[in-house]
């Protein structure tokens, strides 16, 4: 039998917390284990719904709080990973049972990639043989309360630490007036928590910035942010403090990859930022400060630009030639063509144009967008409304 399908899919998840809370989904009889991988402790916390009919697994890394990974499991899925679970009689006889296997010494995690958690657990047969069963979890981006919350246990635990110490400070200072030497490695303990805690503060920032800065499947770095963002600054130069913010209009893997669903919710909205993702993994794309709104035409755009976060590099409209190309029968199109997105796009893809003439500068080589390459497979399109305030 395989493993039941794990619920979600990571590439899908933002900053809208676990699918527990998504779903309101009271969790009962909460039991954990812990299993030690690459010298750290994986901690696993197995319950059921409330209304006992669903079981979930999740599992973290024991001292992280920006994700876990999870999977949720019906009485039907568990009868499919394992015929074990064919004598029970609702979800709750399965948990039980599942607490059982768990309790087994013999598990072990397989393998923990960027997305997923695969452990290995053996289930003892008849003839007290072991057979393994690979359950695969996915993994979720915790929500910023629940990193704050869990941030703020752990300085709650820290002083509760403080305090004890304190108390057996005292304690010994009744019994032995030679303390000097304690003070001073209180002191010191006192310091250290000061660290920890300037620490603890920078980590939630980080945070805080990964998790609702922007809302990418394709940027996930600081750096490739903060490369746009000075590049936006640019096209307001009359203002020195000026902020840039960023909404997602269009995702091709959410919305749909046909030119209409592209147009449907782009095409009322100025001032848009397409980022393309190819199945080479390479990462370009523009901005225009027109709309996509148009039957056939072509546009200008003095403040248009478009990048290559690959190369870190940045290609400005010629001043004189056209910018954008607005059509409804294709997605974004940045003349004359540094790069078009087609209809269909998953089956289409993309392509760069041969002409010579290009109407974008700095480019040094034919296509070089798409590193050299004419045509493009899509693995995903983002389009976002940017805002200068």
């Amino acid at each position: 039998m395989e493993a039941p399908s794990p619920l979600g899919d990571f590439n899908k998840i933002t900053s809208e917390g676990s699918i527990n809370e998504k779903n309101n989904e009271n969790l009962i009889n909460n039991t954990e284990f812990k299993i030690s991988h690459n010298n750290k402790t994986i901690l696993f916390i197995i319950s059921m719904t409330s209304d006992k009919q669903y079981l979930y697994i999740k599992s973290k890394e024991e001292d992280n709080y920006t994700y876990f990974f999870e999977t949720k499991m019906s009485l039907i899925d568990l009868i499919k990973f394992d015929k074990i679970f064919r004598t029970c009689d609702d979800i709750e006889d399965a948990f039980n049972s599942f607490i059982v296997i768990f309790k087994n010494e013999k598990n072990f995690i397989k393998e923990i990639t960027d997305n997923k958690l695969i452990i290995c657990i053996n289930i003892l047969n008849l003839d007290s043989s072991f057979r393994e069963k690979k359950l695969e979890l996915i993994k979720k981006s915790q929500n910023k309360d629940i990193i704050i919350d869990n941030l703020c246990k752990e300085i709650k635990e820290l002083k509760t630490n403080k305090t004890n110490l304190l108390n057996e400070l005292n304690k010994i200072k009744n019994e032995n007036n030679t303390l000097k030497e304690d003070i001073n490695n209180i002191k010191n303990w006192k310091n250290e928590i000061a660290q920890e805690l300037t620490q603890i503060k920078e980590k939630m920032n980080v945070y805080e910035f990964k998790l609702f800065k922007i809302d990418s499947n394709i940027i996930n770095e600081t750096k490739d942010y903060d490369f746009i963002i000075e590049r936006l600054k640019k096209v307001y130069t009359k203002y020195s403090n000026i902020n840039i913010g960023l909404s997602l209009l269009y995702r091709a893997t959410k919305d749909g990859d046909a030119a209409s669903d592209f147009h449907s919710k782009c095409d009322k909205s100025k001032n848009t930022l397409t980022i393309v993702k190819t199945k080479k993994g390479l990462r370009f794309g523009g901005f225009t400060s027109e709309t996509w709104e148009g039957s056939d035409i072509d546009k200008s755009d003095k403040n248009a630009f478009c990048f290559s976060l690959d190369k870190m590099k940045i290609y400005n409209c010629i001043q004189g030639k056209k910018a954008i190309f607005a059509s409804p029968y294709c997605g974004p199109a940045f003349e004359n063509c540094i790069f078009q997105i087609n209809d269909k796009c998953f089956e289409e893809g993309g392509e760069c144009s041969d002409d010579i003439h290009n109407n974008f500068d700095n480019q040094e080589k034919q296509f070089e967008i798409n590193n050299e390459e004419e045509k493009f497979q899509i693995e995903d399109v983002e389009v976002f409304n940017v805002t200068f305030s």
